[in-house]
């Protein structure tokens, strides 16, 4: 499946298991457990199409495991972007 902007919010089979840096067979696992959506491209092939935006949330999840400091840097980052506006921060 070529990648185009029409589709460019989903990934292939052989992609979407190298993001995540897991066979493909391991990607379908993840799939049939609801991990990540799929939608068929092709009934005649059985090919299918996997949601980034899942893939890149099982990555980021696989990468805040091996390193939980990540996880909790982003999640500061987060927080502390609720509060500012313009640059300075809130009730100021």
């Amino acid at each position: 499946m070529k990648k185009t902007k029409k589709n460019a919010k989903f990934l292939n089979a052989e992609e979407a298991a190298k993001v995540i840096g897991v066979k493909v067979d391991t990607l379908y696992s993840y799939v049939s457990r609801g991990f990540i959506r799929s939608e068929v491209v092709s009934s005649e092939k059985r090919e299918r199409r996997y949601y980034k935006e899942d893939v890149e949330g099982l990555r980021k999840q696989k990468e805040y495991q091996k390193d939980p400091r990540k996880a909790v840097k982003s999640a500061l980052s987060w927080v502390v972007g609720q509060f500012e506006f313009d640059g300075r921060e809130a009730g100021r």
